[in-house]
């Protein structure tokens, strides 16, 4: 279910705002996710 969010996420933000963007912003959620599950 997090890697079909992910996927989603991320093609939104490349039709949105560009490929590279996309994906550091993509990179940015998926570590930010690991965080919080770690936390938990």
């Amino acid at each position: 279910m997090i890697k079909t969010l992910i996927q989603r996420y991320d093609l939104f933000l490349i039709r949105a705002n560009g490929r590279r963007w996309g994906f550091s912003v993509s990179a940015f959620f998926v570590i930010g996710s690991c965080i919080l599950s770690n936390v938990r």
